[in-house]
């Protein structure tokens, strides 16, 4: 059979679960099927590695916890060590892009598209209900625009990348990585913490009114 045909089911398909998405008022929160990450490792200095990606759109943020980009979007979790998410290019030609302009003896990719699941977390309640599940402080760290953190929620290890703030209607974005066997359990952990996230807001207001008493 054509590999291409194949159908691979999502983390939560595999667990008996049908829906992906989960769209309220002010919150949306959905499984992200068709991206590609893709880790990057190298023993070259960075800013010897942006000469070489001069001119291909990609620039590594230099300190942890640092992130830029739209798609690919790079974020930095160690130093030397980057995760590359893209929506729309494949692992392949995202391999292929950077082989051609960074030394293989010195750097390492890894496509981890497979080892992860993403949940994609957006609306004004979102910041109040991942604040639920972890002690980050959000209201602090939107204000600092688009980046990356490691993290739990609950129990579960996940990586978290905010978006630059969008519309009105939409000015949160957060992109939620974690090991794909945890998937079923962090859905149903954020569809439990809903409720919750949606009475803070009505105690305290709308968080992105709170976030701008935050600079």
């Amino acid at each position: 059979m054509n590999r291409a045909a194949w159908k691979f089911d999502t983390p939560l398909e595999q667990a008996g679960l049908t829906h992906s998405v989960h769209k309220t008022d002010g919150f949306e929160l959905s499984l992200l099927t068709t991206i590609t990450l893709m880790r990057l490792h190298s023993l070259q200095p960075r800013a010897k590695l942006n000469t070489s990606l001069h001119g291909s759109d990609l620039h590594l943020p230099e300190l942890p916890n640092q992130a830029c980009g739209q798609d690919p979007a790079i974020l930095c979790l160690a130093p030397s060590d980057w995760l590359l998410f893209t929506e729309y290019l494949s692992a392949e030609r995202l391999q292929r892009a950077l082989q051609e302009r960074l030394n293989p003896k010195l750097t390492a990719l890894t496509d981890q598209s497979s080892a992860y699941a993403v949940f994609r977390l957006s609306g004004r309640v979102a910041p109040w209900l991942l604040g639920k599940s972890c002690g980050l402080d959000f209201r602090k760290s939107v204000a600092q625009g688009q980046h990356c953190t490691r993290t739990r929620l609950d129990q579960v290890p996940a990586i978290l990348h905010y978006h630059q703030p969008g519309s009105g209607h939409n000015p949160f974005i957060f992109d939620v990585m974690i090991e794909r066997s945890l998937a079923p359990y962090t859905w149903q952990l954020f569809l439990r913490q809903f409720p919750h996230a949606i009475e803070l807001e009505q105690l305290h207001g709308p968080f992105y009114e709170q976030s701008k008493l935050h600079p």
